[in-house]
């Protein structure tokens, strides 16, 4: 069988729509499962003013949020590129 485009983007839509029906709920459960630890995790690495931090795979972006305040701004990549 020949996957043809259309049939790719049909499958990449419906993909992209079952992720999104479950990314607010999971961005709720991260936030309280990751949250409370990012003010010690920050104090281990010492983030702090001056400092630059990369977090690499960052899932939903508790700990990155977390660490923008300290270092004083946050660089956000999506699909478009580099926003901030």
């Amino acid at each position: 069988m020949e996957v043809s485009e259309p049939m790719i983007t049909d499958f990449k839509d419906v993909d992209r729509t079952s992720y999104n029906l479950f990314a607010r709920t999971w961005d709720s459960y991260s936030y309280k499962l990751s949250g409370p630890y990012a003010p010690r995790l920050l104090e281990m690495a010492a983030v702090g003013p001056g400092k630059r931090v990369l977090e690499v795979c960052c899932g939903t972006g508790v700990i990155s949020r977390a660490a923008g305040a300290p270092v004083g701004g946050l660089c956000r990549s999506g699909p478009g590129g580099a926003s901030g």
